[in-house]
């Protein structure tokens, strides 16, 4: 669908990841490209879908998230 930008779009993500040497692929890995308004191809990419830790719950492996009156309220103590 986006021909030879496609193909450059999927290259320098790829580069990016082993010269960061952030992945080592055991499994297939899908990468997506997407068309930006300004015509720039982009591309992303993650695991093939499966489940990472089939052992745990969702909510045990995600990071929490401070709520924004919490963070106000400290830094308002620790100003004073």
């Amino acid at each position: 669908m986006f021909g030879e930008a496609g193909i450059s779009a999927v290259i320098d993500i790829l580069k990016q990841l082993h010269s960061r040497e952030v992945l080592e692929l055991k499994m297939r890995y899908l990468m997506f490209l997407k068309q930006k308004n300004s015509g720039q191809i982009k591309g992303r990419g993650c695991s093939d879908g499966r489940a990472q830790r089939k052992y745990m719950n969702k909510e045990d492996t995600s990071s929490p998230t401070v709520a924004v009156e919490s963070l106000m309220l400290s830094c308002s103590i620790d100003a004073e």
